[in-house]
């Protein structure tokens, strides 16, 4: 059965950006993660980064522009209803 049954289409656009959210949080965690084994810096990589640290550093920041662009893309077109 499909998430879209039965929803218009402003409902299917938040469907599809609320998992792709999902998804660039998990990848950005996963990044966190596999940055930590085996290395010898301290970066935060969601804020800073060193040579050691660059490639995962550079790959959260794509996600978190990623993110950046949804919210934004949310606070213009799409209308909360209450």
């Amino acid at each position: 059965m499909s998430l879209f049954t039965d929803k218009t289409k402003d409902q299917a656009i938040k469907i599809i950006l609320n998992h792709y959210s999902i998804a660039c949080n998990d990848r950005i965690e996963t990044l966190i993660e596999d940055s930590c084994r085996g290395m010898n810096c301290n970066c935060d990589i969601k804020q800073e980064s060193c040579k050691e640290c660059d490639f995962w550093a550079d790959g959260v920041k794509n996600y978190q522009i990623c993110l950046q662009d949804i919210k934004d893309f949310k606070n213009k077109y799409i209308k909360e209803s209450k």
